[in-house]
């Protein structure tokens, strides 16, 4: 039955830009987002680019569209018209359209095209909110790298999507080859390129329509002849299950991570004597709320391999890592680790299993010689300060403007933020808290004295604001109480390379979290110390900060922690190529 609703709550959900079900409905919710972003990291040859272009603007369901590919790329390898291809196509409930001009060489290109289009056709809500980015072929290539199926070997991707991880599985029997996704587009697009790839065997795809984290489901119940496979490779959805779907699988870890769940589940059914192989987000390696899985991943299961991808793909900032486990437990852990085309040896401390920490950037011994300094100056924390995270307006066109009136005053972004300074304003803000879809409370921005920093950056970026601005989301306030040191003072200790050396070692990603922060080392500082490290930050603050101000901070501060020269100037050279290699533009989100 249909609730009727006053006009005073209709006109709240219209401020608050939410409809009844309490989802926003401006653009500033990606998950609404209509916008396509065409998927440039995975398969997108310049054929796929040009047949993206024919049929983007087309009036057809995307499931019809992508359909009458489906058959045209069949009818072009002559398989349309055998009986089995027929049979497996039975399944699909969808209607062929016209005007569908295929580029010659459409159908000869190695990559999946398919997948490219129907990905690049998908808007960013459909993607954010099914958490589904295709994986790129390097990728795959890579975690599949030393895995060959042996006779009678079965393989299981539960979020097969367009089928990457079954296309390149070796393997002289494709009926070994077993795929779900709870996309129905998706799985006719791997049942295709399976027929396709395998089109001297007669055989119908083992690709099946469901969801793996259903509380009923059961491999059986689709593939009797699939009891336990003996290998379940996949790149799983990202992001949290917000509508809390899959109650059964939280009980274990309590997370509502949709990728976290994939694995749990795959850990349970794969073979005792099998492998599980995930990409996965970088965050589940350094975030606290993810640390009962990490935990759980060290104390239940055998680490094989972990390797590290610099790339991100298309609308996601999160960069990720693959993981290769064994279902049975290791008495100690001891994996391989890739990063940039170089590998190690990794084994895990006692320390580092029982604080669930699987490391993934091992230290040379100079860097470790720096952060054991640190750590044994260590006497206080940023755990007992104060935080704010930004103001997020729900509609950023609308309420911020670029120029000022007398309704608006100026408001800090994160591009704003420059170590010590804020650059003059460039965006501004009527402060009306009731109608944000986020704010913080009123006193944090009107503080008369606080350091914001940027959120989107590799490492701290750091100012000092008296004036009580408002702030934007990508820009973060904090309000330090370190015991021995003024706030002037953690500023300079945040900015300089030292730190920043430290914290892209610990947390080597694009955003600046306040769980991350908290854990970095403050030494207890003499008077005397805290005094010219504030009088000196006090000065970049007032009059911006030399390249002479900023190299006599950094070697004040190397000093306190007793560096050796050959360590600040470690130091020194590592922060410089960091900043080469990143961009420190941020953007509003």
């Amino acid at each position: 039955m249909l609730k009727t609703i006053s006009k005073a709550t209709r006109n709240n959900w219209q401020r608050l830009h939410t409809d009844a079900s309490g989802r926003l409905t401006s653009r500033a919710n990606k998950m609404l987002s209509t916008r396509r972003i065409m998927t440039t990291s995975y398969a997108a040859s310049s054929v796929a680019v040009q047949l993206l272009k024919l049929v983007n603007e087309m009036p057809h369901p995307v499931g019809n569209v992508m359909y009458s590919l489906c058959r045209s790329c069949l009818l072009y390898h002559r398989l349309w018209d055998k009986p089995h291809v027929r049979q497996a196509f039975s399944a699909f409930r969808y209607h062929v359209v016209d005007g569908v001009n295929v580029p010659e060489q459409a159908w000869t290109d190695e990559s999946d095209v398919l997948g490219f289009v129907y990905q690049s056709l998908l808007t960013e809500g459909e993607r954010i909110s099914n958490g589904c980015y295709y994986t790129s072929l390097a990728m795959v290539n890579d975690m599949l790298d030393d895995l060959t199926l042996a006779s009678g070997e079965t393989f299981l991707d539960p979020c097969c999507g367009s089928g990457a991880f079954l296309l390149r599985v070796r393997t002289a029997n494709p009926s070994n080859l077993y795929g779900i996704d709870n996309d129905a587009v998706a799985v006719m697009i791997a049942t295709t390129n399976l027929l396709v790839k395998y089109s001297d065997v007669v055989f119908t795809p083992h690709i099946f329509c469901a969801d793996f984290l259903s509380n009923d489901f059961r491999v059986s119940s689709f593939t009797p002849t699939l009891p336990s496979p003996d290998y379940i490779y996949t790149n799983p959805p990202w992001g949290a299950d917000k509508e809390i779907a899959h109650q059964a699988c939280l009980s274990d870890l309590k997370t509502n991570e949709r990728a976290s769940l994939f694995l749990m589940r795959s850990l349970a059914i794969v073979k005792p004597t099998g492998r599980v192989g995930f990409l996965l987000p970088a965050s589940l390696l350094k975030i606290d709320r993810h640390q009962g899985l990490r935990k759980f991943i060290i104390e239940h299961t055998g680490i094989i391999r972990l390797s590290l991808y610099p790339t991100r793909f298309n609308g996601v900032f999160t960069s990720c890592f693959s993981i290769v486990l064994s279902p049975l437990k290791a008495e100690s852990q001891r994996y391989s680790l890739k990063s940039d085309n170089n590998s190690c040896e990794v084994v895990l401390t006692l320390d580092n299993r029982r604080c669930g920490r699987i490391v993934f950037m091992p230290l040379s011994p100079i860097d470790q010689a720096i952060v054991d300094k640190m750590e044994r100056h260590r006497h206080d924390d940023l755990s007992h300060s104060q935080w704010a995270l930004g103001i997020v307006t729900g509609d950023n066109r609308r309420r911020v403007l670029s120029k000022a009136d007398h309704h608006v005053e100026p408001v800090i972004t994160g591009r704003d933020i420059q170590p010590y300074c804020i650059s003059e304003p460039s965006a501004y803000l009527q402060y009306e808290p009731q109608a944000f879809q986020q704010s913080a409370p009123e006193h944090l921005y009107r503080a008369p004295a606080k350091l914001v920093y940027r959120f989107i950056a590799p490492y701290p970026v750091v100012a000092y604001d008296p004036c009580q601005r408002l702030c934007l989301n990508s820009a973060n306030i904090l309000i330090p109480s370190v015991e021995g040191l003024s706030a002037l003072s953690v500023m300079a200790l945040l900015n300089s390379s030292l730190y920043r050396f430290y914290y892209q070692l610990h947390f080597p990603d694009l955003k600046v979290l306040q769980g991350n922060l908290r854990k970095l080392p403050f030494p207890l500082l003499k008077p005397k110390e805290d005094a010219w490290l504030s009088n000196m930050a006090e000065q970049m603050t007032m009059s911006g900060a030399t390249q002479d101000m900023l190299n006599e901070t950094d070697a004040y501060v190397c000093k306190l922690f007793g560096l050796s020269t050959a360590e600040t100037e470690h130091i020194l050279r590592s922060v410089t190529l960091t900043q080469e290699k990143h961009n420190f533009d941020s953007r509003e989100t």
